[in-house]
C-alpha cells in the first residue's frame, strides 16, 4: 500500500502542473522534477515486494488508476478531491494495522 501512496503522490505533483489541474487546488512551482522520485520509489518498492515482471505491470497500472483517478477527481470538485485524499489515507492506515 505504501508503494501505491508514494505513486500516488507522484502523480499529483507531476500533474499539480499540468495546465489542465485546477485553480483552487495548492499548485506549488518545481513539483513536476519532485514528483518521478516517488514515482520511481514506488516502483522500486512494487519490483521488490512482487518480483521484476509483476511489479512493473503493477506500478503502470498504479500510475495509470492514479493518474485518472486524480485527473477525474480534480475537475469533479474540491470536496470530491478531498474525499478522494481521505479514502486514500484511509486505505495506507487500514493496509500498515
Amino acid at each position: 500500500m505504501i508503494a501505491f501512496y508514494l505513486t500516488f503522490l507522484g502523480i499529483y505533483l507531476y500533474y499539480a502542473n499540468s495546465k489542465y489541474f485546477p485553480d483552487y487546488l495548492v499548485r506549488i512551482p518545481l513539483l513536476k522534477s519532485i514528483g518521478f522520485l516517488p514515482v520511481l520509489s514506488g516502483t522500486i518498492l512494487f519490483v521488490y515486494q512482487w518480483d521484476w515482471a509483476s511489479g512493473l505491470l503493477l506500478s503502470l497500472t498504479v500510475v495509470v488508476l492514479s493518474l485518472s483517478l486524480i485527473q477525474l477527481s480534480a475537475v469533479l470538485g474540491k470536496a470530491y478531491f478531498i474525499g478522494l485524499i481521505v479514502m486514500i489515507h484511509g486505505f495506507v492506515i487500514l493496509g500498515n494495522l
